[in-house]
C-alpha cells in the first residue's frame, strides 16, 4: 500500500473515526469510552477505551471550533437581500407596521 499523502489519514483510522462518531451519535456524546469501544466490538471492530476517547475528544474538539477565516460559511449561511414576493422590496412580517418615512408624511 502507497504510503498516505501528508494530511491525510490513513484509510483504518478513517473508518475508526467514523464507526466512533456513529456509535456516539446513537448512544449519545457522553457515553463512557468503555460502554462505546464494547458496542463497536459487537459490530466486529475491535477498538480500544483509550483510544474511543481519544476519537470522541478530537471529534468533539473540531465540533465546537468553528471554520477559520480562510473557509466561506456553508452557501445555506450566507446572508442575502431580503426580498417580498415578486416586488424586489423587503419583506414585512404578517402583523408589521409599515415604515414610514419623513418623506411620506410630509
Amino acid at each position: 500500500m502507497p504510503p498516505v499523502p501528508p494530511g491525510e489519514f490513513p484509510p483504518q483510522e478513517v473508518q475508526k473515526t467514523r464507526i466512533v462518531a456513529e456509535v456516539l451519535e446513537r448512544l449519545g456524546r457522553e457515553t463512557e469510552p468503555q460502554v462505546v469501544a464494547e458496542h463497536i466490538k459487537s459490530l466486529g471492530l475491535d477498538i480500544e477505551p483509550d483510544e474511543v476517547a481519544a476519537i470522541r475528544s478530537e471529534l468533539l474538539k473540531r465540533a465546537s471550533t468553528p471554520p477559520g477565516p480562510d473557509q466561506p460559511p456553508p452557501q445555506e449561511a450566507r446572508r442575502t437581500p431580503l426580498t417580498g414576493p415578486g416586488d424586489g422590496g423587503p419583506t414585512q412580517a404578517a402583523g408589521a407596521s409599515p415604515v414610514v418615512t419623513n418623506q411620506e408624511t410630509g
